[in-house]
């Protein structure tokens, strides 16, 4: 005990004696990791044999598989081996157990063969088809193709999703669906059919119960709506609706319903077979004594109204585009229609308030093609830029404030990222470095 007094008997032994107690216990907690490591190691399967597994459920030759990487790894209170590959044109990401080689979650992508000339895979595929949904094919065959993938029929699964809509210039339907033991979620090109990603998890806990729920066994969308309500107080007659939708989270079963009163939202998740609630949020509206509160469902313009208040800000006909959203709902208090449609070059998205048919945000998006940025070209100068943004506007540089001028790299691309302030909108665009084409832009009031 005397010896180990000695070494705080002067703050200079005391300051030394404590920083090497600090390095031994840091060395300790080290090697203990280590241990645990080493020692979940010589449980594991190796490796190999986990990029095996990989290879053998994607089909892929190991010997034709590029790029392979794989880490060993601790997540959610068990050992993994993360394997990324590139086979046959795809991505591949493996989450595979390591002590058995089961298979925790899956994904592939096509890969973009002309990354480095800033090329869209497939874009020029469809491009060309412009908005013309006679060349598509159905949401039903879309399912099939997406289940024949996985190997599943459509008695085994349940659809949670099937939407047509578009991402970089290319046609295609977003399929997701789930098992008694998994999900998938799925991209498939609208035109060719062709797998464009996949993605499938295993649902935590898989020995549960829970996951010999049958849709059979759920409650109806009146009763989920029914169980809200009464948590929250309210009659049907006090709120609107804007979702109900039956989904699964790891395996278990649920109703997203979300609804709005004259100043709350609410958004809950009920258990679609006991009727119990999992999670519930609310919010008061923002300004709530605004006379926008006063608006009710009776005084809001019709979908067909917004739809055509959003073309004509647009300046496009119905003719030109394809609408993938119509959606009524309500942000801060003001009721609110969601639009949202493409047309052969460009993805525009619109808020439309739901009882003056005014304009409260828009964005639009231009697809990018191959000859954009070349790179022996100059660049026409963030001032005229700064014009550019502003003119499209309709606002004059003067009458700009000016946040954010300043010349960027984007997927490959070399832009101008332009922001600025004007009678009570923000604006914000990206401006093609060299061509100066506007590629993206959005204004919201504030």
């Amino acid at each position: 005990m005397t010896k180990l007094k000695n070494l705080f008997s002067t703050p200079i032994k005391a300051a030394v004696t404590v920083a090497c107690m600090l390095v031994i216990v840091a060395l300790v907690g080290t090697a203990v990791v280590f241990i645990g490591r080493a020692a979940a190691g010589a449980d594991a399967i190796g490796s190999d044999k986990a990029q095996m597994f990989a290879f053998a459920d994607a089909g892929v030759d190991p010997t034709s598989a590029e790029r392979v990487h794989t880490e060993f790894d601790y997540e959610n209170g068990e050992f993994v081996y993360d394997i990324e590959f590139v086979a046959g044109g795809k991505e591949y990401e493996y989450r595979i157990k390591a002590n058995d080689g089961a298979i925790i979650s899956r994904s592939s992508e096509l890969v973009d063969s002309q990354q480095n000339t800033g090329a869209v895979t497939g874009n020029t595929d469809v491009q060309p088809q412009g908005s013309d949904d006679s060349n598509v094919i159905t949401a039903d065959e879309a399912r099939a193709a997406a289940l024949a993938d996985a190997g599943l029929s459509e008695s085994e699964v349940t659809f949670t999703k099937t939407q047509l809509d578009r991402d970089d210039g290319v046609q295609e339907y977003e399929v997701d669906f789930y098992t008694s033991d998994k999900e998938y979620d799925y991209e498939i090109n609208a035109i060719t059919g062709e797998i464009i990603s996949r993605e499938s998890e295993t649902f935590k806990n898989n020995s549960s119960s829970q996951q010999t729920q049958t849709s059979g066994d759920v409650i109806t969308a009146e009763e989920a709506r029914a169980a809200a309500l009464a948590d929250a107080g309210l009659s049907e007659s006090e709120v609107t609706f804007t979702k109900t939708q039956l989904d699964r989270d790891d395996g278990v079963q649920e109703y997203e319903v979300d609804f709005y009163t004259s100043d709350k939202e609410y958004d809950y998740e009920i258990n679609a077979i006991t009727g119990e609630i999992i999670s519930r949020e609310s919010e008061t509206f923002k300004n709530n004594s605004s006379s926008q509160q006063t608006q009710t469902s009776g005084d809001v313009i019709t979908a067909d109204e917004a739809r055509a208040a959003a073309l004509a800000d647009a300046g496009l006909s119905e003719s030109e585009v394809t609408f993938t959203k119509t959606q009524l709902d309500r942000d801060d208090g003001v009721q609110v229609y969601e639009i949202e449609f493409y047309t052969s070059d460009r993805e525009c998205e619109y808020e439309i308030n739901a009882t003056t048919g005014k304009v409260i945000s828009r964005s639009s998006e231009t697809y990018r093609t191959q000859s954009q940025n070349p790179g022996n070209a100059s660049y026409i100068g963030v001032d005229k830029a700064k014009e550019i943004a502003a003119g499209h506007a309709g606002i004059s540089l003067s009458g700009a404030t000016f946040s954010k001028a300043k010349l960027e790299r984007d997927d490959g691309y070399m832009v101008y990222e332009i922001e600025f302030y004007s009678g009570g909108i923000e604006y914000e665009y990206t401006i093609d470095a060299v061509t100066g084409d506007i590629i993206e832009y959005d204004s919201e009031h504030h």
